[in-house]
């Protein structure tokens, strides 16, 4: 992992997302940079695509049970 950069999970189909990466918003790289964002209850969430936030967005509360 690059320096800067952390290491989260889509919530949604767990793909490893690498936060402040530049190299992965370049190359698509297996950790991929976030392609998009949410906020619910306070907390940001990153997701590796448009689906993965559009099926958070409508129901939050499954993804986000421990």
């Amino acid at each position: 992992m690059a320096e800067g950069t952390e290491t989260v999970k889509c919530p949604v189909c767990h793909t490893e997302i690498e936060v402040g990466s530049q190299v992965a918003k370049l190359y698509g790289a297996v950790r991929a940079a976030p392609r998009a964002t949410s906020t619910y209850n306070g907390k940001e969430y990153f997701f590796c695509c448009k689906a993965c936030k559009k099926d958070f967005d409508e129901e939050p509360e499954k993804y986000t049970k421990k």
